[in-house]
């Protein structure tokens, strides 16, 4: 997808994710048992599943990974 094309997305994909009421909420443990499966099937030490809002990243379930970081932070460096 281009560049142009996430942008126009952007607000409806906003207002869907405040809408869903997931960022910042309890660990949901589906997500976790979802983030744990995918780590232990691959192999790896570290497994994500995160939402971005306007200004940062949210992990929903994390497996190896402490901390939230800001949106305009590369998480593949």
């Amino acid at each position: 997808m281009g560049e142009a094309a996430r942008a126009s997305d952007q607000p409806a994909r906003l207002a869907l994710l405040r809408a869903l009421a997931v960022m910042d909420g309890p660990p949901e443990p589906a997500f976790t048992r979802v983030v744990s499966l995918v780590s232990a099937c691959l192999g790896m030490p570290m497994a994500l599943l995160s939402f971005l809002d306007e200004d940062r990243v949210w992990f929903a379930a994390k497996v190896g990974v402490d901390s939230d970081v800001d949106a305009d932070v590369d998480v593949k460096e």
